[in-house]
């Protein structure tokens, strides 16, 4: 496994964290609207983004232990 720079991982933590809350923001905006399908599909992909989010909070943890 290649060790990659504190900096790599914590930019991916940040971007993981700004696509999950972007998510979250487009999910409200959908169900406000009354957009059911918008709002289905962005569940979908806010659950694959608090995967990605999650794994890099983990990579990021792991790194500083």
């Amino acid at each position: 496994m290649i060790d990659r720079k504190s900096s790599e991982i914590i930019e991916d933590f940040i971007n993981s964290l700004e696509e999950m809350v972007d998510c979250m923001d487009d999910l409200w905006d959908s169900e406000k609207q009354g957009k059911w399908r918008s709002a289905n599909n962005m569940r979908e992909k806010l659950e694959m983004s608090k995967k990605k989010f999650k794994l890099h909070l983990d990579e990021y943890i792991d790194r500083r232990i």
